[in-house]
Protein backbone atom coordinates (compact mmCIF):
# COMPACT_ATOMS: atom_id res chain seq x y z
CA UNK A 1 0.00 0.00 0.00
CA UNK A 2 2.81 2.84 0.72
CA UNK A 3 4.58 1.55 -2.35
CA UNK A 4 1.22 2.05 -4.39
CA UNK A 5 1.16 5.58 -2.48
CA UNK A 6 4.48 6.34 -3.13
CA UNK A 7 4.42 5.84 -7.17
CA UNK A 8 0.49 7.81 -7.10
CA UNK A 9 2.38 10.44 -5.83
CA UNK A 10 5.59 10.48 -8.11
CA UNK A 11 2.91 10.52 -10.82
CA UNK A 12 0.94 13.42 -9.73
CA UNK A 13 4.32 15.58 -9.09
CA UNK A 14 5.56 14.09 -12.89
CA UNK A 15 1.84 15.62 -13.96
CA UNK A 16 2.11 18.98 -12.29
CA UNK A 17 5.92 19.43 -13.69
CA UNK A 18 4.55 18.63 -17.00
CA UNK A 19 1.74 20.78 -16.15
CA UNK A 20 2.85 23.64 -14.57
CA UNK A 21 3.45 26.97 -16.79
CA UNK A 22 6.80 27.21 -18.17
CA UNK A 23 8.22 31.03 -17.71
CA UNK A 24 8.20 33.57 -20.41
CA UNK A 25 11.99 34.69 -19.85
CA UNK A 26 11.76 37.44 -22.92
CA UNK A 27 8.51 38.84 -21.26
CA UNK A 28 10.30 39.04 -17.77
CA UNK A 29 13.24 40.05 -19.60
CA UNK A 30 11.18 42.99 -21.22
CA UNK A 31 9.86 43.91 -17.98
CA UNK A 32 12.93 44.18 -16.16
CA UNK A 33 14.74 46.31 -18.77
CA UNK A 34 11.91 48.78 -18.28
CA UNK A 35 12.85 49.08 -14.65
CA UNK A 36 16.46 49.54 -15.60
CA UNK A 37 17.33 46.07 -13.77
CA UNK A 38 19.70 45.63 -16.75
CA UNK A 39 22.23 42.93 -15.01
CA UNK A 40 19.22 40.57 -13.87
CA UNK A 41 18.07 41.09 -17.87
CA UNK A 42 20.76 39.77 -19.01
CA UNK A 43 20.16 36.18 -17.45
CA UNK A 44 16.71 36.43 -18.26
CA UNK A 45 17.76 36.99 -21.90
CA UNK A 46 20.37 34.23 -21.64
CA UNK A 47 17.78 32.10 -20.67
CA UNK A 48 15.18 33.52 -23.50
CA UNK A 49 17.78 32.16 -26.22
CA UNK A 50 16.20 29.01 -25.30
CA UNK A 51 13.39 29.08 -25.66
CA UNK A 52 12.55 32.50 -28.19
CA UNK A 53 15.74 31.57 -30.23
CA UNK A 54 18.35 33.87 -30.98
CA UNK A 55 15.83 36.56 -32.39
CA UNK A 56 16.44 40.71 -33.32
CA UNK A 57 14.27 41.67 -30.34
CA UNK A 58 16.32 39.43 -27.82
CA UNK A 59 19.76 41.29 -29.56
CA UNK A 60 18.07 44.24 -28.96
CA UNK A 61 16.71 43.92 -25.65
CA UNK A 62 20.56 42.74 -24.43
CA UNK A 63 22.16 45.62 -26.00
CA UNK A 64 20.15 47.54 -24.22
CA UNK A 65 21.26 46.14 -21.14
CA UNK A 66 24.91 46.64 -21.87
CA UNK A 67 24.28 50.33 -23.03
CA UNK A 68 22.61 50.96 -19.26
CA UNK A 69 25.91 49.17 -17.73
CA UNK A 70 27.95 51.21 -19.85
CA UNK A 71 29.68 48.32 -21.48
CA UNK A 72 29.77 50.11 -24.94
CA UNK A 73 31.56 47.78 -27.27
CA UNK A 74 29.30 44.77 -25.62
CA UNK A 75 26.44 47.07 -26.65
CA UNK A 76 27.41 47.93 -30.34
CA UNK A 77 28.10 44.31 -31.21
CA UNK A 78 24.18 42.97 -29.79
CA UNK A 79 22.66 45.95 -31.53
CA UNK A 80 24.91 45.16 -34.82
CA UNK A 81 23.57 41.45 -34.07
CA UNK A 82 19.60 42.73 -33.93
CA UNK A 83 20.34 44.75 -37.01
CA UNK A 84 21.84 41.40 -39.01
CA UNK A 85 18.65 39.54 -38.59
CA UNK A 86 16.11 42.70 -39.20
CA UNK A 87 17.50 45.62 -41.06
CA UNK A 88 13.98 47.42 -40.65
CA UNK A 89 13.80 47.49 -36.76
CA UNK A 90 14.24 51.37 -36.17
CA UNK A 91 14.89 50.91 -32.44
CA UNK A 92 17.71 49.10 -33.02
CA UNK A 93 19.57 51.52 -35.30
CA UNK A 94 18.67 53.87 -32.38
CA UNK A 95 20.54 52.07 -29.76
CA UNK A 96 23.20 51.68 -32.31
CA UNK A 97 23.35 55.83 -32.47
CA UNK A 98 23.52 55.77 -28.19
CA UNK A 99 26.17 53.02 -28.53
CA UNK A 100 28.40 55.07 -30.99
CA UNK A 101 28.13 58.40 -29.60
CA UNK A 102 29.23 57.20 -26.24
CA UNK A 103 31.73 55.53 -27.85
CA UNK A 104 32.78 58.69 -29.61
CA UNK A 105 32.08 58.15 -33.09
CA UNK A 106 29.38 61.00 -32.90
CA UNK A 107 29.17 61.09 -37.00
CA UNK A 108 28.64 57.62 -37.35
CA UNK A 109 25.82 57.58 -34.79
CA UNK A 110 24.15 60.84 -36.67
CA UNK A 111 23.78 57.95 -39.44
CA UNK A 112 22.09 55.59 -37.26
CA UNK A 113 19.94 57.92 -35.92
CA UNK A 114 18.84 59.33 -38.93
CA UNK A 115 18.18 55.29 -40.23
CA UNK A 116 15.94 55.31 -37.39
CA UNK A 117 14.13 58.12 -37.87
CA UNK A 118 13.84 57.63 -41.97
CA UNK A 119 11.88 53.76 -40.45
CA UNK A 120 10.03 54.65 -37.88
CA UNK A 121 9.39 58.90 -37.73
CA UNK A 122 6.62 59.01 -35.78
CA UNK A 123 8.83 58.22 -32.83
CA UNK A 124 9.75 61.38 -31.01
CA UNK A 125 13.03 60.57 -28.78
CA UNK A 126 14.71 59.32 -32.19
CA UNK A 127 14.58 62.74 -32.67
CA UNK A 128 15.44 64.04 -29.00
CA UNK A 129 18.49 61.60 -29.61
CA UNK A 130 19.48 62.73 -32.59
CA UNK A 131 19.51 66.33 -31.52
CA UNK A 132 20.82 66.15 -28.49
CA UNK A 133 24.20 64.99 -30.32
CA UNK A 134 24.29 67.63 -32.51
CA UNK A 135 24.03 69.90 -29.54
CA UNK A 136 26.76 68.39 -27.82
CA UNK A 137 28.95 68.85 -31.26
CA UNK A 138 27.57 73.05 -30.83
CA UNK A 139 26.02 72.26 -34.42
CA UNK A 140 22.70 74.71 -32.66
CA UNK A 141 20.50 74.94 -35.47
CA UNK A 142 20.68 71.25 -36.25
CA UNK A 143 19.98 70.94 -32.89
CA UNK A 144 17.54 73.09 -32.19
CA UNK A 145 15.52 71.34 -35.42
CA UNK A 146 15.06 67.91 -34.13
CA UNK A 147 14.48 68.86 -30.83
CA UNK A 148 11.77 70.99 -31.80
CA UNK A 149 10.22 68.38 -34.11
CA UNK A 150 10.90 65.72 -31.23
CA UNK A 151 8.09 68.14 -29.13
CA UNK A 152 6.31 68.33 -32.76
CA UNK A 153 5.75 64.48 -31.89
CA UNK A 154 5.66 64.25 -27.30
CA UNK A 155 5.00 67.71 -26.02
CA UNK A 156 5.45 65.98 -22.66
CA UNK A 157 8.97 64.26 -23.53
CA UNK A 158 10.72 66.31 -20.76
CA UNK A 159 14.20 65.52 -21.97
CA UNK A 160 13.68 67.60 -25.24
CA UNK A 161 12.13 70.29 -23.32
CA UNK A 162 15.02 70.56 -21.33
CA UNK A 163 17.97 69.81 -24.03
CA UNK A 164 15.98 72.64 -26.53
CA UNK A 165 16.43 75.19 -23.32
CA UNK A 166 20.03 74.42 -22.86
CA UNK A 167 20.33 74.77 -26.80
CA UNK A 168 18.73 78.49 -26.53
CA UNK A 169 20.77 79.35 -23.61
CA UNK A 170 24.17 77.82 -24.63
CA UNK A 171 23.45 80.68 -27.27
CA UNK A 172 22.18 83.30 -25.16
CA UNK A 173 18.74 82.64 -26.32
CA UNK A 174 18.07 83.01 -22.23
CA UNK A 175 14.62 84.66 -22.99
CA UNK A 176 13.78 82.51 -25.45
CA UNK A 177 14.96 79.46 -23.09
CA UNK A 178 12.77 81.06 -20.04
CA UNK A 179 9.61 81.13 -22.24
CA UNK A 180 9.85 77.63 -23.47
CA UNK A 181 10.16 76.00 -19.78
CA UNK A 182 7.60 78.22 -18.74
CA UNK A 183 5.75 76.52 -21.34
CA UNK A 184 6.23 72.90 -20.70
CA UNK A 185 6.71 73.12 -16.87
CA UNK A 186 5.20 73.86 -13.53
CA UNK A 187 6.48 77.97 -12.92
CA UNK A 188 8.99 76.51 -9.39
CA UNK A 189 10.70 74.29 -11.83
CA UNK A 190 10.77 76.55 -14.83
CA UNK A 191 12.25 79.05 -12.48
CA UNK A 192 15.22 75.99 -11.06
CA UNK A 193 15.74 74.64 -14.57
CA UNK A 194 16.15 78.45 -15.75
CA UNK A 195 18.65 78.65 -12.84
CA UNK A 196 20.45 75.88 -14.13
CA UNK A 197 21.10 77.00 -17.74
CA UNK A 198 22.37 80.30 -15.98
CA UNK A 199 24.62 77.94 -13.48
CA UNK A 200 26.02 75.93 -16.75
CA UNK A 201 27.08 79.12 -18.54
CA UNK A 202 28.92 80.00 -15.30
CA UNK A 203 26.63 83.05 -14.11
CA UNK A 204 25.98 81.98 -10.84
CA UNK A 205 24.52 85.55 -9.11
CA UNK A 206 21.66 84.87 -11.71
CA UNK A 207 21.31 81.24 -11.30
CA UNK A 208 20.78 81.82 -7.17
CA UNK A 209 18.19 84.18 -7.74
CA UNK A 210 15.77 82.15 -10.03
CA UNK A 211 16.38 78.94 -7.56
CA UNK A 212 15.25 81.07 -4.82
CA UNK A 213 12.37 82.17 -6.95
CA UNK A 214 11.79 78.68 -7.35
CA UNK A 215 11.49 77.89 -3.78
CA UNK A 216 9.55 81.37 -3.16
CA UNK A 217 6.98 79.93 -5.33
CA UNK A 218 7.24 75.91 -3.97
CA UNK A 219 9.12 75.69 -0.79
CA UNK A 220 9.86 72.44 -1.05
CA UNK A 221 10.49 71.76 -4.37
CA UNK A 222 13.52 69.28 -4.05
CA UNK A 223 16.42 70.23 -6.70
CA UNK A 224 15.87 74.19 -5.45
CA UNK A 225 16.98 73.34 -2.13
CA UNK A 226 19.83 70.96 -3.61
CA UNK A 227 20.69 73.94 -6.19
CA UNK A 228 20.58 76.39 -3.07
CA UNK A 229 21.70 74.35 -0.35
CA UNK A 230 19.79 72.82 2.34
CA UNK A 231 20.05 75.75 3.99
CA UNK A 232 18.38 77.34 1.80
CA UNK A 233 21.02 80.78 1.23
CA UNK A 234 23.84 79.12 0.38
CA UNK A 235 26.95 80.58 -1.20
CA UNK A 236 29.25 77.77 -1.35
CA UNK A 237 30.09 76.95 -5.15
CA UNK A 238 28.80 73.81 -6.51
CA UNK A 239 30.02 71.76 -8.90
CA UNK A 240 26.28 70.00 -10.15
CA UNK A 241 22.92 71.28 -10.61
CA UNK A 242 19.78 69.99 -10.12
CA UNK A 243 17.25 70.40 -13.17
Amino acid sequence: MAEMTKRAEMQNQEKWEKEKPKPNHLELARALVDKGLFQVALVQLEQAQDTAGRTCEVYHLTGRCYLGLGQYPKALESFRRALSIDRSYAPSHNGLGLALDLSGSREQAWESYQKAIELNPARADFYSNLGFSKLMAERFQEAEKYLRESLVLNPDLKIAVNNLALCYALQGRFDQAAALLKQYSPPAAASNNLGVLYEINGNRKAALQHYRTALSIDETLPAAQANLGNQGDSRQDRKTAKP
